[in-house]
């Protein structure tokens, strides 16, 4: 019975991060994204263009998607105290494939400012 609890707590805990939804892996990636665009304490409009850009091109999101998304993630970003959730939701419901892109579009969004 106390197992049954702790499992539901932490069920529970997770799914702020990314709730079960069709936008689950897209706010998923806009939030790892804007952790590493916030890896240096500011987020430049290079890295922020950058973000926008790759998850419009990625996922097939229009103007007013990304932007909803974004807000979305970034509030989710915030709220978060570690990334499992994040990284949880990434390995439920990404393939390998999609995990090596979303690791390019971190890397793109790290030298967005360079």
């Amino acid at each position: 019975m106390l197992l049954e609890k702790l499992k539901s707590l932490l069920s529970d805990a997770a799914s702020p991060y990314a709730a079960h939804t069709d936008r689950a892996l897209e706010l998923t990636c806009a939030a790892l994204m804007y952790e590493v665009a916030r890896s240096d304490f500011a987020v430049e409009p290079a890295e922020q263009d950058a973000i926008g850009q790759l998850l419009a091109v990625a996922f097939a999101l229009s103007p007013e998607e990304v932007t909803e998304i974004t807000a979305q993630a970034i509030a989710q970003a915030d709220a978060a105290t570690c990334l499992f959730g994040f990284t949880r939701t990434l390995n439920e419901t990404a393939s390998i494939e999609q995990k090596r892109k979303l690791l390019k579009m971190m890397w793109r969004v790290a030298m967005a400012e360079i």
